[in-house]
């Protein structure tokens, strides 16, 4: 069972405290690093359903190590709760240097508001534990509204929560019932969210990235968003 599952059932009561840090600390997470994991899941659920996602950095990895936000705009929080000498970070790969923590010392924390969907790939990249690589991806989704209507309805298609700053630009591409593949619909957009009116029935489905302008780099895209059209 991977961390993310033990995070799962421990928060929908189908784990006891016990066992979870039990499964914990089997993965290799230290037990004070496991017994205040288990603390914070409880005070400040990491199914981020509402807000903010809570991320515990510990020797060595990132719990839990795939993020699913709810939404664009959310939060990101990292907490270092390392016991022995690590400053760990997180650091984006995705290439456009999109956030990075820098040292982080214990009991130390970082936060990122991820505005756009798509996915993003970080790690640390403190040079201590190099056979122990710690490794983490942040995904964040599209929003439609609404879900499903009759031909012509106008569809909110929302793919950030604000419009993009300076330098960053959004990506967002659609795949019609037809289609066997995405192609390009939003490309450099500027604004978070478009209109949407189909004039023919079945699924549509969106999926978009953030790009920075001042050297092409982007975040991978994110998971598709659907529409259904009757």
């Amino acid at each position: 069972m991977s961390k993310d599952e033990l995070v799962e059932r421990y928060l929908e009561g189908q784990m006891s405290r016990r066992a979870f840090l039990r499964r914990l600390v089997a993965s290799g997470v230290s037990i004070g690093a496991a017994v205040a994991y288990a603390d914070v899941l409880r005070a400040v659920p990491a199914a981020a359903a509402g807000g903010d996602f809570y991320i515990l950095v510990a020797d060595y990895s990132f719990t839990p190590a795939l993020a699913k936000l709810a939404a664009p705009g959310r939060q990101v929080q990292w907490h270092n709760s390392s016991l022995a000498t690590h400053n760990h970070t997180a650091t984006d790969t995705t290439g456009m240097k999109y956030f990075d923590s820098g040292p982080m010392t214990q009991g130390s924390d970082f936060f990122k508001r991820f505005i756009a969907a798509g996915t993003y790939t970080y790690i640390c990249s403190e040079l201590s534990h190099p056979t122990f690589p710690m490794t983490g991806t942040i995904k964040v989704p599209m929003k439609v509204d609404p879900a499903s209507g009759p031909v012509g309805t106008v569809f909110t298609i929302r793919w950030a929560s604000r419009d993009a700053p300076s330098n960053y630009v959004y990506d967002v591409q659609r795949k019609r019932p037809s289609d066997a593949s995405f192609s390009d619909w939003k490309i450099g957009a500027t604004a978070k969210e478009a209109t949407f009116s189909p004039n023919r029935a079945g699924r549509f489905a969106f999926r978009a990235r953030l790009r920075k302008t001042s050297n092409g780099e982007t975040s991978g895209y994110s998971k598709p968003k659907t529409i259904d059209v009757t």
